[in-house]
């Protein structure tokens, strides 16, 4: 997977005397984090709902809501911001850092798939529509011809014009 060298936004979510200092532990392993702290799961679910974070973390016991109550306010906010359980030893830092920038790298990967995706679909519509019109064309002159008279050419260049065959 491509590593971005975008800023990575980091909301982390604890109250705890060490939130700032795994905040700090974090940032340092990975230059590309911005971590802000937030005391509770309010504060939280206000920051995201303003939009501007890549990911959530929150500690095993996050204040004042149990974690899947957070994640449930934070998926009815942003369904595809990734959210992350950790627990808050300066020790697991460099691995929480890894953690956050596979997620967020993932979600990236994820919306530039979809975006693909759609591209291609509407460059399907537009030469679809494209070739339908020249056929449609072809087949009703064939018809024309048709009737006009009978000639042992015009079935087969009716065959590969005529979608209906």
């Amino acid at each position: 997977m491509t590593r971005t060298v975008d800023p990575i936004e980091v909301l982390l979510v604890d109250s705890g005397a060490a939130a700032e200092t795994l905040a700090a532990a974090v940032e340092e392993a990975d230059d590309r984090l911005a971590v802000d702290v937030v005391a509770s799961a309010d504060d939280a679910t206000e920051r995201v709902a303003r939009g501007g974070y890549d990911c959530v973390v929150a500690t095993h016991d996050p204040p004042d809501r149990d974690g899947t109550e957070l994640l449930g306010r934070v998926r009815d906010r942003d369904p595809g911001l990734p959210v992350l359980l950790c627990g808050n030893g300066r020790d697991e830092a460099a691995v929480l850092a890894n953690r956050i920038a596979e997620a967020v790298e993932s979600r990236h990967a994820v919306r530039e798939a979809e975006r693909r995706r759609d591209r291609l679909e509407r460059f399907v519509e537009v030469v679809s529509h494209d070739l339908r019109n020249p056929l449609n064309v072809a087949t009703g002159r064939l018809h024309l011809a048709a009737a006009e008279c009978d000639t042992e050419h015009r079935a087969p260049a009716a065959d590969p014009a005529d979608p209906s065959t």
